[in-house]
């Protein structure tokens, strides 16, 4: 799935949401992290986020693992996108925040408030299928078969060729080689 930064975010996220109440343990959350192969729950009543990340950084300070509840080691507030934001808001709003995953949530009136998560994973594994991000730019090209990516420097124009032209079709500049060897 090739995924534009202008795409809405509901394109991307990762559905359903795994979702715990605040006072469930931490091994039972964990259990559920491993068994579902994901890296966060979402907690109810208070709202926060459990990461992976929550949990290692959560161990040495706790005495009992069975005894402590995900409300003690998630982060709050959860930091979400509506479902109606497009991709690079919710990669602005990660970056803004630093943080490796965002939720998405629906507008007010449905019964549940998240719907999906996007995670720092699922953006460098969908916009490295385009060409139209830095990260597809770099990803394609690292591939032995793929043709060469040059820029011109005047216009900024991106030529895909197996050598590189001595002009910018559009301007006429002079071209860089964008491309990484791929030896």
């Amino acid at each position: 799935m090739t995924v534009s930064l202008t795409q809405s975010v509901t394109e991307l996220m990762t559905t359903p949401v795994h979702s715990v109440s605040a006072d469930t343990s931490v091994v039972s959350a964990a259990e559920i992290l491993l068994d579902e192969d994901i890296g966060s729950v979402i907690a109810k009543e208070p709202a926060g986020i459990l990461t992976k990340t929550d949990l290692v950084s959560g161990i040495h300070t706790v005495d009992s693992l069975e005894e402590t509840t995900v409300a003690e080691l998630m982060t709050q507030p959860v930091i979400s996108v509506m479902s109606d934001a497009t991709v690079q808001q919710a990669v602005d709003k990660m970056e803004d925040h630093n943080v490796k995953r965002i939720a998405v949530e629906q507008h007010e009136n449905a019964d549940e408030r998240f719907i999906g998560i996007i995670s720092v994973t699922d953006l460098t594994g969908a916009l490295s299928e385009s060409h139209e991000t830095a990260i597809g730019m770099y990803v394609g090209l690292a591939s032995a078969d793929s043709p060469y990516m040059y820029e011109c420097v005047e216009c900024g124009n991106r030529i895909t060729s197996d050598h590189q032209p001595e002009s910018c079709p559009e301007c006429g500049g002079p071209t860089r080689n964008l491309s990484v060897s791929r030896d």
